[in-house]
């Protein structure tokens, strides 16, 4: 999968925290410390001894921490997480604790030389209804009253609902989804806002990420922020501005840009995480990451900060869509992590979740692990650090926890030995501090020397491992005198994260596949990367080859170059309809199409033996938990009779259908001698056209290409 080198102990020439500290673009982390995460809905004092036994040790810059402002119950969903997102007041008494307790944490986390950035929720109070909020505060939006501030109708906008994203004066003066719009251009809300955000500041926290700026008229921010203090000389500077990131949701073609909020602050890049979840979703390539950020289009990387996912994208709002990758998707979503905290675009911030269950519709409103009395659930721990209990804690992980310090490293240096293959295999340094290795093929290992820019001797790869006592306690990796090392990274490996199984090994003779272990039909698995377009779909045809057997004819039953199949069931849901009305008395892999019987999908023919689209994303109708890969892998799967085989043997090329090029072949496949794998034996018997599988394995490839993997079942 990846693989990651950086210098031990050496620091990086950056002009990162030279800048003037009268800046609101400014990080306020400790020098050093380049890295955001998101503790999404923990409890204070489960923060403060998070940044104390943990995020200090490794490196973090700050945490983002939810809002901390009083704020509705919602009973129906119950205690739903966008809860926060609905203010009552600005008391410090919410869901995760109290006045003291945020305090305490605050002066326990930059002790730990860790900062606090606040989520804060300024362009709006809550949505309809009446009563109190998580402070005893009374409210009413009947009459706009909201006592604990106090708000009053005299401080809200128009009383109309946001309708049409193209009409600006609507986005920036109407209900956003129903919530209260206060009217940020009168002196009174803003000063009420500023001392809000002056009497989180005298607490000691850092700055804050703003919530929905798209709502707000930038010069009505620009003026809260005018009327903002400095922040505490007890931990910062004097005159140290607070770091402000700004969220504006903009992917291009809205009324609305993100370049209007960039004086204000930094601002959030959606097109980043979309763009890279794309590429690690395979919908392109890999190689052209390298450019990604003002090249394309994108904010100043100056003024940006970027993530793979946030707590409103993953759950499908807030810019979200079929793209984002998240903890559901383990394997992509480590990488696309690794590669933004190695590649230079942007302040970055990684996600800390809480889990819920696609399936159950529960990412529209499930909220953080909770006892009975609907108190938040305390964070703990396994014997290996990961989260229990319904957290997830990916900043744990130990791939991406560790690429915090290859950031920090890595810091203020440039890109550069940019290696790919064409495809999805990537690899660059940065400066001579670091260097990254990825590969995201489906089938196929990364096996080469590669300029590293870094000097002569052993380094640790800091995924597998760390440098403790002058030794790796993973991977060590060595440069030569011209700055070369040999990458070596397997298409399946993954970093050692708990989330990670390996299937145990069979015996030796079933590895072999001897003469005397082919006597009987064994469970023969062909997988196929292919991105198929509209009404397209994948057949295996294939067998012996002809020109290896005598008397093969067009004569399914009779043919001596078919081979029995007898398939296993993938799914009965609506996603599997076509594939088992395909698959019915199909009983033969051969290369003439369907067999006389087979049956049909309303009148449409199988044009082979079909295989069904899937994906390793748990929660998708497409989902099979032995595809490791990812989306648009076609899985076959059969009981296969190994002794009509050639010792073991079989040949196949893919059939697609609506496919114009080459009559819907796959074209010639020139395979290497030997496939990587598991499997003991996976040297082709002979050249050919074709692909190889063997029979009683799993056969991965890619369609077009001739990398292969062949793996024990």
């Amino acid at each position: 999968m990846l693989i990651a080198y950086f210098i031990p102990g050496e620091k990086s020439r950056s002009s990162h925290h030279n800048r003037d500290k009268h800046d609101y673009h400014d990080d306020t982390c400790v020098s050093g410390r380049t890295v955001i995460v998101h503790l999404f809905d923990w409890k204070w004092t489960d923060i403060a001894a998070e940044c104390e036994r943990f995020l200090g040790p490794k490196g973090f810059c700050g945490v983002q921490v939810s809002p901390p402002n009083e704020h509705l119950v919602i009973t129906s969903p119950h205690r739903p997480w966008y809860e926060r997102y609905q203010p009552v007041s600005y008391k410090l008494e919410s869901r995760s604790g109290t006045r003291g307790q945020f305090a305490d944490m605050v002066k326990r986390c930059n002790a730990a030389q860790v900062r606090i950035y606040v989520d804060a929720v300024i362009n709006h109070m809550s949505a309809s209804g009446h009563g109190v909020g998580t402070g005893g505060s009374a409210y009413n939006t009947m009459n706009m009253s909201y006592a604990g501030v106090p708000y009053s109708a005299l401080d809200f906008n128009y009383n109309c609902e946001i309708n049409n994203y193209n009409d600006i004066n609507q986005v920036r003066n109407c209900k956003l989804v129903g919530l209260q719009d206060l009217a940020l251009s009168k002196r009174y809300v803003r000063e009420k806002i500023a001392d809000y955000l002056n009497d989180l500041i005298s607490l000691g926290v850092a700055g804050f990420r703003v919530d929905a700026c798209k709502h707000m008229w930038p010069g009505d921010i620009e003026a809260i922020y005018s009327l903002l203090q400095p922040l505490n000389i007890t931990w910062f500077g004097p005159g140290t501005k607070p770091f402000v990131f700004n969220e504006v949701i903009d992917k291009g073609g809205g009324v609305i840009s993100a370049s209007e909020y960039t004086h204000l602050g930094r601002v959030t890049e959606f097109r980043f995480c979309d763009e890279v979840g794309k590429a690690f979703r395979r919908q392109f390539m890999l190689k052209n990451l390298r450019t990604i950020g003002e090249a394309w289009a994108m904010l100043p990387s100056d003024k940006a900060l970027v993530f793979v996912d946030n707590h409103d994208n993953q759950r499908g709002h807030g810019g979200g869509g079929s793209t984002i990758l998240t903890f559901h998707n383990p394997r992509e979503y480590k990488m696309a992590v690794a590669f933004m905290l190695a590649h230079p675009y942007g302040f970055t911030r990684i996600m800390s979740s809480h889990v819920w269950n696609i399936s159950h519709g529960q990412q529209d409103w499930m909220g953080p692990p909770s006892y009975d009395n609907d108190t938040t659930k305390t964070v703990t721990l396994d014997n290996e650090g990961q989260c229990l209990d319904g957290w997830v804690c990916e900043h744990r992980w130990p791939a991406i926890a560790s690429m915090v310090k290859f950031r920090n490293v890595a810091d203020g240096q440039p890109l550069e030995n940019w290696f790919d293959n064409g495809f999805d295999q990537i690899a660059f340094s940065r400066g001579r501090n670091a260097f990254i290795a990825i590969n995201n093929e489906v089938v196929g290992d990364l096996h080469r020397e590669l300029p590293t820019g870094m000097a002569t001797g052993s380094y640790c790869d800091v995924i597998s491992g760390e440098l403790v006592n002058g030794e790796c306690t993973g991977q060590a990796v060595h440069v030569d005198q011209d700055g070369v090392a040999l990458i070596t990274i397997s298409s399946l490996s993954n970093p050692p994260i708990p989330m990670t199984e390996e299937k145990p090994k069979k015996n030796d003779v079933e590895q072999q596949g001897s003469a005397s272990s082919l006597e009987e039909f064994q469970e023969t698995v062909v997988m196929v990367h292919f991105r198929s377009g509209y009404g397209q779909d994948l057949f295996i045809r294939g067998g012996v080859d002809t020109e290896h057997r005598e008397g093969c004819t067009e004569n399914t039953a009779s043919n001596p170059c078919s081979i029995a199949i007898r398939y296993n069931s993938l799914g009965d849901m609506g996603h599997h309809v076509k594939f088992n009305a395909w698959r019915t008395r199909d009983t033969k892999l051969d290369w003439y199409g369907a067999e006389p019987d087979q049956a049909r999908f309303y009148n449409q023919v199988a044009m082979g033996s079909p295989a069904l689209w899937t994906t390793n994303e748990e929660g998708h109708d497409g989902y099979q938990p032995i595809n490791r890969f990812g989306p648009n892998v076609w899985m076959w799967k059969v009981e296969m009779n190994c002794s009509q085989t050639d010792a073991g043997w079989f040949e196949f090329k893919c059939f697609v259908s609506n496919l114009a090029e080459n009559g819907g072949w796959e074209h010639d496949i020139h395979q290497p001698i030997r496939c990587s794998g598991t499997a003991e034996d996976s040297r082709r018997p002979r050249s050919s056209n074709n692909h190889f599988a063997r029979c009683g394995h799993t056969n991965t490839f890619d369609f077009d290409r001739a990398e292969c993997r062949i793996d024990v079942n």
